[in-house]
């Protein structure tokens, strides 16, 4: 009894292991979710872009107003400081004014200059009125002065005030500059990430509709069409994709141009034949801005899955499906997308692309290697003559 439950069970796990579908194939109805979801992003980013243009906007017009108030303060503080000499003039005028009415105060004291002054009046009236004056003249000028100068330090109060203004004024300005720069890299980053998407928009768009001419079904692996389709044949290494060149510009970063280059560059004039690198599958031909014409190829070498890319071709030999071979001639060198010079760019990726990810999906871009890795170069920038030669 127990054995036949435990039979029951084991026949169970199998019979649900072998039907549990592969959720990690790619299908005609996957590529088109994640066209959908491509396109999402793509509208996400381009809304993220325009708010970000307008935080810049606005952020600009901040700065604006803050560099006109700065300047009005300049013209605050400059008035304040003319105001200030005038005042200092004035009391010096008023100074002397007082002394030419009064001369005889530099002579004299106070007390007996104003009895002197007093008591040379011809009556009692002038002599009331010249009392009277010389009381007002006294008070009138302490307190003019007074006056004066309470003005002058109330004017360099406002202009320290103003200054104090100032700084705090130049530290928001600094602030939002700031933030202004980092809106503009982040903008620019936008950009270059809407560029790829429109790319990788593209380069799905056209493989959905390639799968669909090789007749693959909604719902079938594409694996499994491939297979149905053309078989994927087998290799065991890679060779050098021309028969002579020399290497130009290796895989990494790139300190004098500021780039992760993935892939390997070598020197070939247009119309030079292109070979595919091992055995395998065409998945695509097709042309975008920075890798203009382009080949993918899908192969199996000793059972691990590649994906080859040969970009800035002048013109196709092969098309979408074909099977094809390390003497495959699959096209021919050009200048096409982004090409300082004739060459040809060869990039090699881990895995199907087109299969197990999306093209020019962020996925892709992680599975780069250095060409080298799986294929004899020269060392360093050195010329090849061959395909078969080895290097040490």
């Amino acid at each position: 009894m127990k054995k036949s439950i435990i039979s029951f069970f084991i026949a169970i796990f199998i019979t649900t292991f072998l039907f549990i579908p592969n959720i990690n194939a790619k299908t005609l109805k996957t590529l088109r979710e994640e066209l959908a979801k491509e396109k999402e992003e793509l509208n996400n980013k381009q809304n993220e872009q325009k708010l970000t243009e307008s935080q810049m906007t606005n952020i600009s017009s901040n700065i604006q107003n803050i560099q006109n108030t700065i300047t009005e303060n300049y013209k605050k503080i400059d008035a304040l400081n003319n105001e200030i000499d005038e005042l200092n003039k004035e009391i010096e005028l008023k100074k002397e004014e007082i002394k030419k009415i009064i001369n005889f105060a530099q002579i004299s004291d106070g007390d007996s200059a104003y009895l002197e002054y007093m008591f040379g009046a011809a009556d009692f009236t002038d002599f009331i009125y010249r009392t009277a004056i010389s009381e007002q003249l006294s008070s009138y000028n302490d307190q003019l002065i007074k006056e004066y100068d309470q003005k002058i330090t109330d004017n360099k109060k406002k202009t320290e005030e103003l200054a104090k203004e100032k700084i705090e004024l130049d530290k928001k300005q600094k602030s939002l500059e700031s933030q202004y720069n980092d809106l503009g890299s982040n903008l620019m980053k936008i950009a270059d990430t809407q560029v790829d998407l429109k790319d990788a928009i593209k380069q799905q768009e056209q493989l959905i509709k390639d799968y669909e001419k090789m007749g693959c079904y909604e719902n079938e692996e594409l694996e499994t069409c491939l297979n149905r389709l053309n078989s994927l044949p087998p290799d065991t290494k890679f060779w050098r994709p021309l028969n002579s060149a020399k290497i130009t510009s290796r895989y990494g970063w790139r300190p004098s141009i500021g780039d992760n280059h993935q892939g390997i560059d070598m020197s070939a004039s247009i119309g030079t034949p292109v070979y595919s690198i091992a055995n395998g599958v065409v998945i695509s031909t097709y042309a975008v801005g920075g890798t203009g014409k382009a080949i993918y190829i899908n192969h199996t070498v000793n059972g691990k899955k590649y994906t080859s890319i040969y970009m800035h071709l002048s013109r196709y030999n092969v098309k979408v499906g074909d099977v094809v071979t390390k003497d495959t001639i699959i096209g021919y060198s050009g200048n096409t997308g982004y090409s300082t010079g004739p060459h040809l760019h060869l990039g090699v990726l881990t895995g199907h692309a087109g299969k197990d990810y999306g093209l020019w999906s962020l996925t892709f871009y992680s599975k780069f290697i250095d060409p080298a890795s799986v294929i004899n170069f020269p060392s360093g920038y050195k010329s090849f003559s061959n395909r078969t030669s080895y290097y040490k």
